[in-house]
Order: C-alpha cells, then sequence, then structure tokens
C-alpha cells in the first residue's frame, strides 16, 4: 500500500477488507453539566432568559402569531367601527341616518319594564352597538393574550417532559 495515512483496516491481496484496530469503544462523550443560575433578585429573569432555547420554536411561532392577530383584529375592528360612522356621517341619508339620529329614550314603568318614552320614534341603536362592540373588542384581547402564553407555557413544559431522561420509568 502506497497510502501512508492511518487507518484501522487494511486489503489483503485477495481485495478483502481486514480490520486490526477497532475505534468503537475508544471515544467516550463527556457528560454535559448545566450551571444553575444564582438566585437573587433577578433569579426568574436569569432562568426565563436562560431557558428561552428550551421553548419549542413552532410554541413562539404560534404566540407572536397570536399577538399579532389580536393587535390586527382590535385595531382594525375599532378603524371599521370608526370608518363606517364617518361615512355614515358624510353620505348617510338626512333622515334615519344611524350617525346623526338620537339614541332613543326609556322609562320605567310602574310595572318595573323598561319603555319607549315615544313608540312612534323608536330611536338609534347604531352608537350603543358600535360602543359595546368595541368593548368587546377590547376584553377579547387580553384573554386571547393570557391564553397564548398558557400555550406558550405548555409548549415549554410538554418539550422538558419530552427531553425528561427519566420519562416512563417508575421511581
Amino acid at each position: 500500500m502506497t497510502d501512508d495515512g492511518y487507518r484501522g483496516y487494511d486489503i489483503d491481496e485477495e481485495g478483502d477488507v481486514m480490520e486490526f484496530y477497532d475505534h468503537r469503544d475508544e471515544f467516550k462523550p463527556t457528560p454535559v453539566i448545566e450551571k444553575k443560575p444564582d438566585p437573587g433578585a433577578c433569579g426568574c429573569c436569569i432562568t426565563c432568559c436562560s431557558g428561552g432555547h428550551k421553548t419549542p420554536c413552532a410554541s413562539i411561532f404560534a404566540f407572536v402569531m397570536i399577538i399579532i392577530g389580536i393587535c390586527a383584529w382590535t385595531v382594525c375592528g375599532v378603524m371599521g367601527i370608526d370608518q363606517t360612522t364617518k361615512l355614515f356621517l358624510e353620505y348617510g341619508p338626512d333622515d334615519g341616518n344611524p350617525a346623526t339620529d338620537p339614541e332613543p329614550e326609556w322609562i320605567l314603568s310602574v310595572t318595573g319594564q323598561w319603555r319607549l318614552l315615544d313608540p312612534d320614534k323608536p330611536g338609534n341603536y347604531w352608537p350603543m352597538v358600535t360602543e359595546r362592540l368595541k368593548y368587546c373588542m377590547y376584553a377579547i384581547a387580553p384573554l386571547t393574550i393570557a391564553f397564548a402564553i398558557a400555550m406558550l407555557t405548555d409548549g415549554t413544559a410538554s418539550s422538558k417532559e419530552f427531553r425528561n431522561p427519566k420519562k416512563g420509568k417508575k421511581k
């Protein structure tokens, strides 16, 4: 053989491979030891930041998409309601315009039921409806963000559980 490089086999005259040194038991990986951060005033911040590489990318991506989606939904919904009211003001009819007609006037009757003050003028419900829609959007946004945070923490906990070497073993 003219090859001077080291290898653990040789080829004899018949072309068969002759192994004379086995390298498989030679390499033993060194164990990885994680250093715990010192607890202190910012201990939870350090733990959260150092554990970021353990969070699955799909959970982070879903969290970001939910935040972007709820912000777009809330902002676009409120802007859409405001622009619709503006269009009613500019191009709506003079009589029966949702943006300019007065709201209904209610009175509490003796029997304890609410009744219209003037049944011939039912009033305009547009301002009340749009205001309540905006409040619903404002209420749904933080609940959705809380749900996104719960999904993110569940994804992190699940991936931690999958990486646990004692998974499936009895104590």
